[in-house]
């Protein structure tokens, strides 16, 4: 799915670029593809390839730029440190108090927190290859709760009943992810 996803979002940055080179004068043309979150570069290798053969089929300035990039780039530095970051930071002080999402700040509290859920549900989680690849990372980011949770699959594998069976490729499956 984010394969599809950055694919999609590339076509259709080439989708507009192609109206504008059909459909506009200039005597020269700068894009860019943009990302607000200079954080958000997992996928700057497949970007940067494929803005590697538009330039050459286009002839034109194409960019691939996070966060303050776009301005230094238009020669505006002054616009995003002082204008979007300030911006931003009052915007986040505004913001009400939003819950916790990194569950392993305390991976004990937790762990005692999600231990009982049935083993249906852990299989439903674990076996979502989507949740284990964009969710885990950002509730699990050291990985210090799904070791407690791996443990517990462990000790629950030694029963004789269905639910054994359950827990034990339950520990398994954790053991594939690294835990």
């Amino acid at each position: 799915m984010i394969q599809q996803k950055k694919r999609g979002q590339f076509k259709n940055f080439k989708i507009k670029l192609d109206y504008l080179v059909a459909n506009e004068s200039f005597d020269s043309l700068k894009s860019y593809i943009y990302f607000i979150d200079p954080s958000l570069t997992k996928n700057k290798n497949y970007y940067a390839s494929e803005i590697e053969k538009l330039r050459t089929e286009y002839d034109s300035s194409i960019n691939l730029v996070y966060g303050g990039e776009l301005f230094d780039h238009e020669d505006m530095n002054s616009v995003w440190e002082e204008e979007i970051m300030s911006f931003l930071l009052k915007w986040r002080e505004d913001l009400p108090e939003f819950p916790e999402i990194n569950f392993d700040l305390d991976p004990n509290f937790t762990f005692n927190e999600i231990k009982d859920l049935s083993a249906n549900t852990y299989e439903k989680l674990f076996n979502n290859e989507d949740i284990i690849k964009t969710i885990f990372p950002i509730l699990f980011p050291t990985g210090e709760t799904l070791k407690l949770l791996k443990g517990y699959f462990h000790s629950k594998s030694f029963s004789n009943d269905r639910d054994g069976k359950r827990y034990k490729k339950l520990d398994i499956k954790l053991i594939e992810l690294g835990y």
